[in-house]
């Protein structure tokens, strides 16, 4: 018994992105044993001889000896993104801010209701979203304010999530709190944006 309790004492102690890795390693282990064999019947080469021809050629073979084997000539120009009109801008990052500020409603629901359970997955939404505002490329001439702000916005939620370990409901309502203000302030310097 004593095992287990120092286990969870363990677990609790990781931050949030461990434990849900923990979680999923643990439900792919648990589930691993029932999912083989629809895998296993794609994966046989023998049925499809048409498919191990169709390889890649082998890493040996030098590019510029092969004439079929060209480049593509957008794979580099699809390396860097292409900035977004101040238009398609707006239109991005705004919505993903009203999805924000929905899923920072949900977060206060959810501390006011008690649970820690769905708080933790608002916490990963919330993630998720700065993910999506990060994942915007704006103009060149605000690119470095935008990312600057967004960075702000990240530090925020990264105090919140880590809080949630601690279980202060104030602390996270004070998070949550500052959240909103910088969702506010970003709002405020979209809607600028010309």
């Amino acid at each position: 018994m004593n095992l287990l309790r120092g286990a969870w004492a363990w677990f609790l102690a990781r931050k949030l992105w461990q434990k849900i890795l923990i979680v999923i390693v643990a439900i792919s282990v648990v589930t691993a044993p029932f999912g083989g064999e629809t895998s296993s019947e794609n994966s046989d080469p023998s049925a499809n001889p048409s498919q191990s021809e169709s390889a890649s050629p082998t890493p040996t073979e030098d590019p510029s000896e092969n004439p079929e084997v060209e480049e593509s000539p957008t794979a580099s120009a699809s390396a860097s993104p292409v900035p977004l009109s101040p238009v398609e801008f707006r239109a991005s990052a705004l919505g993903d801010l009203a999805d924000m500020r929905k899923d920072l409603a949900d977060a206060k629901a959810r501390i006011n209701e008690g649970g820690l359970l769905r708080l933790l997955g608002n916490a990963l939404e919330l993630q998720f979203n700065v993910g999506q505002l990060k994942s915007i490329t704006p103009m060149e001439d605000i690119a470095a304010s935008w990312s600057e702000k967004v960075a702000i916005l990240e530090g925020d939620v990264d105090k919140f999530t880590d809080g949630l370990s601690e279980d202060s409901v104030s602390a996270s309502r004070a998070d949550l709190d500052r959240i909103l203000k910088t969702v506010s302030m970003l709002e405020k310097f979209v809607k600028s944006v010309d």
